[in-house]
């Protein structure tokens, strides 16, 4: 029965924010909840910052459009300065990124590249900003969490990309990160300017 969807929906999704889950509800056509006790788990969604289940929240910088590998992945980069990377950065990062300052300082590029090597190689990047200031930055491969669209070379795959790549291009994004998959990528929801990026997916027919 519609109801009886619309609960499990409510209750799959507890505490996420009402706004997105009333926006699902009302995309497959379902009412909204209007028993005491669903509406409670609703209300209790919106007074969350964070929803039950997340590990771990990234705040990321502005996405590279190459970084979008297709309608469910993408490939994201953190600013170390963040407390919970800065903890975690290993040592030999640490001491790869104060060569490769040095080396460029003296026109040693040949040297700054090879260690620019050695921080790709150990998940980092050095990233220059707009004004030409360098951000060391934490690399993780995101996988949307709850949508399945198809690759790039599938059909209707360029599409579900390109959606992707407009949502989120150029903009930084906040992670709610639930854990890993076989692969490695972590399996996250994303939120991009206030929108629900799964949801609008879904919305667009792309997943």
């Amino acid at each position: 029965m519609p109801e009886q969807a619309a609960r499990l929906i409510v209750q799959t999704l507890k505490r996420h924010h009402k706004v997105d889950v009333e926006g699902l509800l009302a995309f497959y056509g379902l009412p909204a909840p209007h028993t005491l006790e669903v509406a409670a788990e609703v209300s209790s969604a919106a007074d969350s910052s964070t929803p039950d289940g997340v590990k771990y929240q990234l705040q990321t910088l502005p996405v590279d459009v190459k970084a979008i590998a297709d309608g469910d992945t993408v490939t994201v980069y953190v600013d170390t300065s963040d407390p919970r990377e800065a903890a975690n950065i290993p040592r030999e990062v640490h001491e790869a990124t104060t060569a490769q300052a040095k080396a460029r300082a003296v026109t040693d590029y040949k040297k700054a590249d090879a260690l620019q090597k050695t921080i790709v190689a150990a998940g980092y990047r050095v990233i220059n900003g707009p004004n030409n200031e360098e951000t060391l930055a934490k690399k993780y491969r995101i996988r949307l969490r709850g949508i399945d669209a198809s690759e790039s070379a599938m059909p209707y795959g360029k599409e579900a990309k390109e959606e992707l790549v407009k949502l989120v291009q150029g903009k930084p994004l906040k992670v709610y990160v639930y854990g890993d998959d076989m692969y490695g990528r972590s399996v996250g929801d994303i939120y991009c300017s206030g929108t629900f990026v799964q949801e609008k997916m879904l919305r667009k027919g792309c997943a």
